[in-house]
């Protein structure tokens, strides 16, 4: 199996099936489409002996310029856009629905969180990971970690674990997102390896 072929084995078939990621996916059959474009266009330049190793090297780049590198920039910008919307989406999705002027409520989630500072961290962890009452994961969402005596390893698991009880439907969606934005990433600094070993046969074969 070569490189293309085991990415595209990557591919989730459901991809494919959800409007929502036909932008990316798209994006990803175009940039598995660009693999050996750049060694096939060195084997034409290559072909009559009419150019150097140099003359060869300067016109594939010239090639590339004009084809398909302005694309492969704009996908590198999809992968962090991408990236960074996910991640706006679900710092969205964590901020737990509080009614500001419930005086009351907010008194008990302070003494909440009170109530699990005081504890150690295996019940602390326990508790927000198995009690079914969300008012747990609710008073340690909308404050400092510091104030529940969580560390940043006990945030992300009671973030995931919130986000799984409150908006599991959104956060599978997220992941899936996820999952193929990481995947063009990939293919992208496969490509990049690719483009290099077809520009500089000499240094690939030297190393």
């Amino acid at each position: 199996m070569n490189i293309v072929d085991n990415l595209k084995s990557r591919v989730n078939p459901s991809w494919r099936e959800d409007e929502s990621m036909k932008d990316i996916v798209s994006s990803l059959d175009t940039v598995f489409s660009f693999f050996s474009v750049a060694a096939n266009k060195r084997r034409e330049l290559s072909s009559d002996g009419s150019l150097s190793d140099k003359g060869v090297e300067t016109k594939l780049q010239q090639y590339l310029d004009a084809s398909i590198t302005p694309a492969i920039k704009r996908y590198e910008r999809q992968v962090e856009e991408t990236q960074l919307s996910i991640a706006e989406m679900r710092a969205a999705l964590m901020r737990p629905s509080i009614d500001k002027t419930d005086a009351a409520g907010a008194v008990l989630r302070q003494e909440t969180r009170t109530y699990l500072r005081g504890l150690s961290a295996a019940d602390r962890i326990s508790i927000l990971m198995n009690d079914s009452d969300p008012m747990f994961l609710t008073a340690v969402l909308e404050a400092p970690s510091e104030l529940s005596g969580l560390t940043a390893e006990m945030r992300e698991q009671i973030e995931a674990a919130y986000l799984q009880h409150a908006h599991p439907e959104e956060t599978a969606r997220l992941q899936e997102r996820a999952e193929v934005a990481e995947l063009l990433g990939v293919s992208l600094s496969m490509l990049s390896t690719d483009i290099r070993n077809a520009l500089s046969p000499r240094s690939t074969e030297a190393a």
